[in-house]
């Protein structure tokens, strides 16, 4: 049971991060092309950097690590939960390329987490195996 817990948990933590680091590798890769015109020399750069192949890699991976989460939860209560990639795509965005976070993006995220707690309070829906015992806590 515990295992089966900690699986649950790691594609659940998976997901956001795949997504995550594909939005990181897009934000290089358009930096690489950002002074080229777009034509072939613009496609070609772009086809050949690693940042496309490392954004196509995290895109892959996020559709599996999703397709493991669906398997086992609702998609009602499931859906909701890639909010939690603007929270970590906000964070990589200040940690990473020094963008400012601001006073709505703080308020943004106090209310995606607030809304994340309510779903998980709903009962009817199939939540992942890892959440387990969580409300009664």
């Amino acid at each position: 049971m515990a295992v089966n817990r900690f699986i649950s948990l790691i594609k659940w933590v998976l997901f956001p991060l795949f997504d995550t680091a594909n939005q990181i590798c897009m934000k290089f890769l358009g930096g690489t092309v950002a002074n080229i015109p777009f034509g072939m020399k613009w496609l070609s750069t772009a086809a050949i950097s690693p940042y496309l192949w490392g954004a196509l890699g995290a895109d892959i991976g996020s559709f599996l690590a999703w397709m493991l989460i669906l398997k086992k939860s609702d998609l009602s209560f499931a859906a909701p939960f890639i909010s939690v990639q603007y929270i970590t795509i906000l964070l990589a965005g200040w940690f990473l390329f020094h963008e400012e976070i601001y006073i709505k993006e703080i308020i943004g995220v106090i209310f995606i987490v607030f809304g994340l707690l309510l779903i998980k309070m709903d009962k009817s829906a199939k939540a992942p195996e890892f959440m387990d015992g969580l409300a009664e806590r």
